[in-house]
């Protein structure tokens, strides 16, 4: 793959929603980051803090056109998702308390990202020994930093949690 060396400043709008049997968790983070060109897909960076519970950790989304999304996270909590569409992969989890392997196979992968911005939604569903553990979606909103409206104030990332919904 060919990289490009143009990395923007952006400002991610991340949505997560988890459902196991009738429970349900959301989450929402807004943060800034950066975002670069990589062959035909993008390679999202940011760094997460203390109040979504992974701080001294950077994650990397690198997002592969419509097949496939990898989220990599190192530092203090590290992990590996491979996301593919139809495709089940064995991932690599540390909770700081241990280390643990999930299966994962994405149901959708919509890929709207520009170097100008865009969304990117995923749909996938985890699972520990061939059993089924939870129902998983996110949404990430990219703007350019350039374009944005920021609060003067904003911290690196915050989380805005929305327990059972």
């Amino acid at each position: 793959m060919q990289e490009s060396s143009e990395t923007k400043d952006i400002i991610l709008k991340i949505k997560g929603t988890q459902s196991s049997g009738p429970a349900q968790d959301s989450i929402e983070l807004i943060t800034q980051g950066t975002m670069r060109r990589n062959g035909d897909g993008f390679e999202i960076d940011y760094e997460e803090t203390a109040e979504n519970g992974l701080e001294d950790t950077v994650t990397k989304i690198a997002v592969e056109s419509q097949k496939r999304v990898t989220i990599t996270r190192s530092g203090k909590y590290g992990s590996q998702l491979i996301l593919e569409k139809g495709k089940r992969h064995l991932n690599h989890y540390d909770m700081g308390f241990g280390q643990f392997v999930m299966g994962v196979r994405a149901a959708n992968i919509d890929n709207r990202l520009t170097m100008g911005g865009g969304e990117l939604s995923v749909t996938y569903t985890l699972e520990m020994n061939h059993a089924l553990m939870s129902r998983n979606r996110f949404h990430i909103t990219v703007q350019d930093i350039s374009a944005a409206e920021r609060p003067e104030t904003m911290a690196p990332a915050w989380p805005m949690r929305r327990p059972g919904g």
